[in-house]
């Protein structure tokens, strides 16, 4: 590690040593009273088409550095909240260092009731229910691609597969201008590497969602927010990449936008080969009144070569300038040919070898989904407030075709038997849903909203397995299983929103109706579910001066299972493991609460509790007669989440940025799986850091990772274990061009490992992935670069699509 390290800083120290040649600006802003401002974002900006090179903060004397910058005609804009907007004349850099005129801002004038405010916000600030990142404002965001935003971004993890989670909680919904995303894992974390920061406003990160949002997800949301651009033209955005851990991957896509004054097209496609691997290595202890009788020595490979296309098409039109009618078709098609070879030593209590199996699965794999989405938003006036609705459909089908081989051998290496076992999977899912929502502003009393929403949701999975008997394939009843599953969900709500002097506040209600009926066809049985739940939601702010704010939120919100959770489909991984859904799961109840605090809107804490009863939780089933091990879901009595978060940006040097991101939180697990009483609790740790070196002639570099304590997860115990990353980049033709090498995971350390001792299951387990990849990315920019991306909407079935997509 020293070795590496020593290689890294002198390969950044002659760019490094080149800094002192590069020029610097330099300037003050003041008051109207010529009277010092503290903490104006000072943004340095190109003249000839105003994208943003670098910004800074202002001292307390008022003075600002801006730090290196290459020879040009450039303008600085100078904003700070409750302040007008200032822009300076553009003024030439030619390689010495430049005072720019001094910039006087004058106070804002805003009305009690609605209050607006036009000046840029800083880079992380906090507002009534909801932590937001100025993507515009960002130091380090300029050049980058959305996901690399999101990694410097407060309270976010992502993995090394792509998973996003939020404060350490997994289920986060991932929304583009309200509305959901699709993918998910490593397709979501490619469309993010493929959208450039540049078309993004700000990053919205909601841990406690208003009753304006579907009641489902206990994790939170981030809404990624547009600009909002309305001049003409044409742009889009090309991607080439191509990487290599274990196997090849390779990226390509574009995306094509037009603009005119009243239509608006747009089209976007994506392909991607990725091939990878997961290698599960498993010492598990099968056991008969505490005394070990068998033990299972397993070693499981499979590899998963994967493409994918991405293909998506819509279009806007403004018949005038209060209405917009929009049209959108995704499609995902994913075709993958996993192949798994296992080999299992069974041993004697003592470790002597009983005798072994050998397993393969080739599979054929076909996932593919198609949505569609109408809308429409109307302006009905300043003061009768604006109308939108949407309509949805999206079907989801797979099939797949598995044929598994067992080889058995005795304690002499002698082939005893062998067993054939051949998979066909075919399943589809219909959704339909339809919303309304309303919005009018109160004058003084506030801002009100309401909406209602109907969604309905089919699907039929059809499983068959089939084995050999007298040479013959024939179906094998005790695994083959015909499910259907049909859910109604209808749901309305109300929002009360008010601002007042240093105040404001907003509480709401959700109502969501729930029918489900599900029908086991083979075994002919069936189960029926109506509830009606109510969720409340309330926030607080408070900002006594400009340096503290302070904040509280409460709600309410449901987890219902996932359509793969529920399915009582057995997925067989090998002779002695399946996989297998639960049709009896109930929903989750999290009641949550927040305390926050911003200082110098840079600095954020958040402390929170949540409580979950009936917490849908990933369990481990063991037959010790059998010697069998079922992976499964059930609902435990409790989940409880303490929490305590803190992020913050710092300038080390003019050149050398760092953002942090540390959390701390204890969580508890408790109830009962399989007769068995659980209680499971342990403190979680884990912080990121990521380092940016700003360097001459248009190269970055960054230096990041992680770090994730060791923690208990349901019946497991998971062993620590982090990352390492480092890249550089250079922007080429002008700025429409970036390319961009890294390496993720230099030491190959990002895998998880831990073990099961829980009643009577007892295992290790170790789960390597392919973390380590290095990859070399080209992204180019064609056409306007001052048009807006196409206008992204919230459809009305993002809740259900994102179950559709979940895995179990």
């Amino acid at each position: 590690m020293r070795i590496n390290t020593i290689l890294l800083l002198l390969a950044l120290a002659p760019m490094c040593r080149s800094l002192m040649a590069q020029s610097t600006i330099s300037g003050a802003v003041t008051d109207a009273r010529n009277q010092p401002l503290e903490f104006v974002n000072i943004t340095l900006h190109r003249s000839a088409d105003s994208v943003f090179v670098k910004g800074n903060l202002s001292d307390a004397q008022g003075r600002y550095e801006l730090a290196p910058v290459d020879n040009g005609e450039y303008f600085i804009r100078a904003t700070l909240l409750g302040y007008d907007v200032v822009q300076s004349p553009a003024f030439a850099v030619k390689g010495q260092s430049v005072s720019a005129p001094d910039l006087a801002l004058g106070e804002k004038n805003t009305s009690l009731g609605e209050v607006t405010v036009s000046a840029e916000k800083p880079f992380i600030e906090r507002t009534l229910d909801k932590l937001i990142v100025n993507v515009e404002n960002s130091i380090v965001s300029a050049g980058a691609s959305v996901l690399e935003v999101l990694e410097h971004s407060p309270n976010i993890l992502v993995d090394q597969e792509g998973n996003i989670s939020l404060r350490g909680r997994q289920g986060v919904i991932v929304m583009l201008d309200d509305k959901r995303l699709l993918l998910s894992g490593a397709e979501l974390a490619n469309m993010l590497r493929g959208m450039p920061s540049s078309s993004i406003e700000k990053i919205e990160i909601i841990t406690n969602p208003s009753a304006k949002y579907d009641a489902e997800g206990n994790a939170g949301i981030i809404n990624l927010k547009t600009k909002k651009d309305q001049r003409l033209g044409t742009n889009g955005n090309l991607l080439l990449s191509g990487g290599h851990g274990k196997y090849p991957k390779a990226t390509a896509g574009f995306d094509l936008n037009h603009r005119s004054r009243r239509l608006n097209l747009f089209a976007g496609y994506n392909y991607s080969y990725n091939k990878y691997f997961n290698n599960l290595v498993l010492f598990r202890k099968f056991s008969e009144n505490g005394a070990v009788q068998q033990i299972y020595d397993q070693d499981n490979f499979i590899a998963y070569p994967n493409k994918t296309h991405t293909p998506r098409l819509g279009l806007d039109y403004t018949p005038s300038d209060k209405t917009t009618v929009g049209m959108l078709f995704t499609a995902v098609s994913n075709r993958f040919k996993p192949a798994a070879d296992n080999e299992s030593y069974i041993l004697a209590p003592d470790e002597t070898i009983l005798g072994r199996f050998t397993t393969t699965n080739r599979s054929r794999d076909q996932w593919d989904n198609v949505s569609g989405n109408l809308n429409l938003r109307h302006n009905l006036g300043e003061k009768n407030g604006e109308l939108s609705a949407d309509l949805d459909y999206a079907r989801y089908w797979n099939s797949t075709d598995q044929l598994f081989n067992t080889r058995r051998f005795d304690s002499e290496n002698v082939l005893t038997g062998t067993d054939y076992l051949r998979g066909d999977i075919g399943g589809f899912l219909n959704l339909y849903s339809a919303k309304a929502d309303y919005s009018v502003p109160l004058g003084k009393s506030g801002k009100l909203e309401a909406g209602v929403k109907s969604s309905l949701v089919k699907t039929d999975n059809d499983l068959k397995y089939f084995i050999l008997q007298n040479g013959e394939e024939v179906l094998d009843d005790r695994q083959s299983n015909h499910f259907l599953y049909d859910e109604n969900i209808n749901a309305g709500y109300l929002n009360w929103s008010r601002e007042w002097k240093k105040w404001n506040m907003q509480v709401g209600l959700r109502g969501e109706q729930t029918v489900a009926d599900g029908n086991q066809v083979t075994t002919d049985s069936s189960f029926h579910r109506n509830y009606f739940q109510l969720f409340p939601s309330a926030f607080l702010n408070y900002t006594p001066s400009e340096k503290h704010t302070w904040g509280v939120s409460v709600s309410r919100r449901i987890n219902r299972p996932n359509y793969q959770q529920l399915n009582p489909f057995r997925a067989f991984v090998d002779p002695t493991t399946f996989r297998e859904g639960n049709p009896f799961l109930q929903p989750q109840l999290t009641y949550s609460l927040e305390l926050t605090h911003t200082f110098r809107q840079r600095f954020n804490t958040t402390l929170g509790y949540s409580t979950t009863s009936d917490n849908i939780t990933y369990v481990l089933l063991q037959n010790d007669q059998e010697k069998s091990t079922i992976v499964t879901n059930r609902n435990i009595d409790r989940y409880e989440y303490f929490s305590l978060a803190f992020n913050a940006p710092f300038s080390i040097t003019k050149w050398w940025t760092l953002t942090t991101d540390l959390n701390f939180f204890y969580h508890r697990f408790a109830g009962e799986v399989a007769g068995f009483d659980l209680d499971q609790s342990s403190p979680v740790f884990y912080g990121t850091g990521t380092n940016t070196f700003r360097l001459p002639g248009g190269w970055t570099a960054e230096l990041s990772g992680f770090y994730h304590s060791s923690h208990v997860f349901s019946i497991s115990t998971i062993k620590p274990f982090w990352m390492l990353n480092a890249g550089v980049q250079k922007t080429l033709w002008d700025g429409r061009g970036t390319l961009r090498l890294n390496v993720r995971d230099i030491f190959w350390r990002g895998w998880p490992r831990g073990s099961t001792q829980f009643g009577n299951i007892d295992e290790v387990f170790k789960s390597y992935r392919e973390s380590r990849v290095g990859t070399l990315a080209l992204s180019y920019r064609f056409g306007k670069k001052t048009v807006q991306q196409a206008r992204r909407r919230q459809t009305g079935a993002e809740e259900e699509k994102r179950r559709a997509t979940s895995g179990g």
